[in-house]
């Protein structure tokens, strides 16, 4: 070559980025390295990778005008073990970024606002080619609702502005490889998602999936949450590194277990309001609560909710122990809402049908369970079924929170009240009317406030009642002048 090539720094390079191409690969060395002189041409770097190929250090992921590369097993080990510590931090926190630029959702509100958390959840329902269908066809396919799909890290380094939700060149199927005979041939010929595999397609080393695998706790920061009725919730939320596993897990590995079309919580297009909805105008509603569900949801029941779905037993045990923290489901987790969904889809089938064959209807909102319908005896007894039903997952339900209302008083269902039509109680809406006349008359305060009045808009557009109601407009005209107000 006329330019020396450091093979290891160009393999770094590769690692970071993967799947990347030669272009990329010396685009990246020049912009992290812009003192490290002339680097050898682009056709040098691709007759490098094809060496590289030729020794299975790397594999071809996709060939367009010009092929794509990631790194195998052995072209991670070939790294020296600090080259390969400062690869793993560098991409952990550039898939951390790929991810939130791409992931697009609304909370609509705070997690206490409602009274359950969170209030919706609109992720974007595509990943990979589908995210691509606007342009020229990328990596990746269409993925089910609800799982995100990621740009490729690369152009946050030759735009130089980071990630976006407009991006259309996105990650491939298993974020590293097309499919799992590229991930067989980059693992010698044998995958699944067990350490080696989840770490292989993160393109980190498998080595650190399983350091943080043993030291869980050490890789969660706990904070307490005030909650509406008082008291505090304790939220564990994972650090960077194992938030990006989580986060893996959940839009690569975790969505194809299955959820109860009873469940509304944590899934696109499903809210507290859809909740609310199936129990609107009802003789009388039921409402449950599972006593600390998170905390009771063990590293034992997932590893059984996982072999009860056709996962291998290697890859549920390393899946149930990249979840948990102190050996239980922590609120916070990335992976917790989708695992608390699924574990009950039993439970939640065979309710539906003992429900649907009493004239009841049945909703579940992650620990919040509603049923309704004409007499008040069907939902007693339905709730007992029920109590017995999850006893099997050493659940039970909280006694002081179960109740059965009247349509005479007023009935509520996950915070949202459903007597006539499913909106926030008439309480609420007085408060929310404050808070916008408040901000309306003082500019100056009500500018800061513009992120909270948002999430509050946001919140209530999300029942069909409120949509078209005059103060939906009203609020929507003082946001927007208030942001008229703003000084950059």
């Amino acid at each position: 070559m006329k330019k020396v090539l450091n093979a290891k720094m160009a393999l770094l390079a590769l690692g970071v980025l993967q799947p990347a191409s030669a272009r990329e690969v010396r685009a990246f060395l020049k912009f992290v390295f812009p003192e490290s002189g002339t680097l050898p041409d682009v056709e040098e770097f691709e007759q490098f990778l094809r060496e590289q190929e030729s020794v299975n250090r790397v594999v071809e992921v996709e060939r367009r005008t010009m092929a794509y590369y990631s790194l195998t097993l052995l072209g991670s080990l070939y790294l020296p073990p600090d080259i390969r510590k400062k690869r793993d931090k560098f991409r952990a926190y550039l898939l951390r970024d790929a991810r939130r630029g791409r992931f697009i959702e609304s909370r609509e509100l705070g997690t206490e606002l409602a009274g359950v958390s969170p209030a919706s959840d609109t992720s974007t329902i595509v990943k990979g080619r589908a995210a691509n269908n606007l342009g020229r066809s990328s990596f990746g396919r269409r993925f089910a609702n609800g799982q995100a799909y990621w740009p490729r890290i690369q152009g946050q380094f030759i735009t130089r502005t980071g990630p976006t939700r407009r991006s259309r060149d996105t990650f491939p199927n298993l974020l590293s490889f097309q499919d799992l005979d590229q991930a067989k041939r980059a693992n010698g010929n044998v995958f699944c998602f067990d350490y080696s595999g989840i770490g292989l397609c993160l393109g980190l080393s498998p080595q650190l999936v399983w350091n943080i695998s043993r030291r869980q706790s050490s890789h969660y920061r706990a904070f307490p949450v005030a909650k509406k009725g008082g008291g505090t919730r304790l939220i564990e939320s994972p650090r960077v590194f194992l938030k990006v596993i989580q986060w893996f897990l959940n839009d690569f590995v975790l969505h194809r277990l299955p959820v109860h079309d009873a469940v509304h919580s944590f899934r696109f297009g499903r809210s507290i309001a859809t909740n609310a909805e199936c129990h609107k105008r009802s003789m009388f509603v039921g409402n449950v609560d599972i006593e600390n569900f998170f905390g009771t949801i063990t590293e034992g029941a997932i590893i059984s909710l996982l072999t009860r779905n056709n996962f291998a037993p290697l890859e549920a045990m390393a899946i149930a122990k990249l979840c948990p923290n102190w050996g239980a489901l922590p609120q916070g987790a990335p992976t917790s809402p989708i695992i608390s969904n699924a574990l009950l889809y039993d439970v939640d089938k065979k309710m539906s049908a003992v429900c649907e064959a009493r004239g009841l209807a049945y909703t579940r909102y992650a620990d919040d369970i509603s049923i309704s319908g004409p007499r008040r005896r069907d939902i007693a007894d339905a709730i007992r079924i029920f109590e017995a039903a999850i006893s099997d997952f050493g659940l039970k339900i909280n006694q002081e929170k179960t109740r059965i209302a009247h349509r005479s008083g007023q009935q509520r269902v996950t915070g949202v009240v459903v007597n006539e039509f499913a909106q926030p109680s008439r309480a609420f809406r007085k408060l929310v009317r404050a808070k916008f006349h408040a901000a309306s008359v003082s500019p100056d305060k009500g500018v800061r406030m513009i992120p909270e009045l948002g999430g509050i808009l946001g919140y209530l557009k999300i029942f069909p009642s409120m949509q078209q109601r005059r103060e939906i407009a009203s609020y929507g005209a003082i946001i927007k002048f208030l942001k008229s107000q703003r000084t950059e």
